[in-house]
């Protein structure tokens, strides 16, 4: 198991903390010698993995998002305050 954690600052923090299943290549089989019980487990626990990674980047984009959109806005009011200034 691999233990995941994305910690991001936007408009306050948001954290994802997985467990997140592996295999490792020295356990990986090849499909073709599987049973049809081993091979569904293989798969459900890959579908799993994908799920968990899948929650992590959708959070990071939002996070990233979140971040943009207000580095642009902070970046658009310093320019209006200069040309006001001005």
């Amino acid at each position: 198991m691999i233990d995941m954690e994305v910690s991001m600052e936007g408009n306050g923090p948001s954290q994802v903390h997985k467990q997140v299943p592996t295999s490792p290549v020295s356990t990986m089989i090849d499909p073709t010698k599987m049973t049809p019980q081993g091979l569904c487990r293989r798969l459900a626990s890959a579908h799993q993995e994908m799920e968990v990674i899948d929650e992590i980047f959708t959070s990071a984009k939002k996070s990233i998002f979140r971040l943009t959109t207000s580095s642009l806005m902070t970046t658009s009011l310093k320019r209006r305050s200069i040309s006001w200034n001005e």
